[in-house]
């Protein structure tokens, strides 16, 4: 009995492989990045404009749901009232699960959702801002963590244009003493284009 569970298992499988279609591209974009914390709103300011790019990898089953992977370089940043702005660049890796309508024509919409991780690859560990007369007292996390919540549409099954909101879960920057830590929140505007 279970080799017989374990042979439609595979067959199943298979059949799934079969019906979906695999692509690659590469992705680019633009981010509006701020952050939110307690307490934060008496000397941290938001809206740091940053960029991503990167590739990516789709598989969707009969070209409608299924699963998007990307590695991408992504530029945030953390900006203190007064103008002393704080960009940093990371590794991150989103993975999201993706429906797109099924609709006839040129121009399919789609929805996407997932977590990503992202590590640390650019911008100073510690940094001042000016307060209290104290320096180097915010620290950038080397490891980020949060959920992706996306839509778009596709125009002529190979370029997508969307709009994406990244809820950070971890927090990316801290406080020397412990006293405040923030959280990322990124919205973006991404084109791809695959192949």
């Amino acid at each position: 009995m279970k080799k017989i569970l374990f042979l439609i298992a595979i067959a199943g499988l298979f059949s799934i492989t079969a019906q979906a279609q695999i692509r690659f591209g590469v992705k680019g974009g633009v981010n509006i990045s701020g952050v939110s914390g307690d307490n934060i709103s008496d000397f941290v300011d938001n809206n740091v404009t940053g960029f991503h790019i990167g590739p990516t990898i789709e598989w969707l089953v009969n070209g409608q749901i299924g699963v998007e992977g990307s590695v991408l370089y992504s530029e945030k940043g953390i900006k203190f009232k007064g103008d002393d702005t704080h960009r940093t660049g990371y590794i991150e890796v989103p993975v999201s699960l993706k429906y797109r309508f099924p609709l006839e024509g040129a121009v399919k919409p789609y929805l996407s959702a997932g977590p990503y991780i992202s590590f640390r690859v650019s911008g100073d560990d510690t940094f001042g801002a000016i307060r209290d007369g104290i320096k180097d007292q915010w620290k950038a996390k080397s490891f980020g963590a949060g959920l992706n919540f996306g839509a778009g549409v596709e125009l002529f099954k190979f370029v997508q244009v969307g709009a994406n909101y990244g809820l950070g879960l971890s927090d990316n920057y801290k406080l020397s003493d412990g006293n405040y830590s923030v959280k990322e929140r990124v919205w973006s505007i991404t084109a791809g284009v695959y192949f």
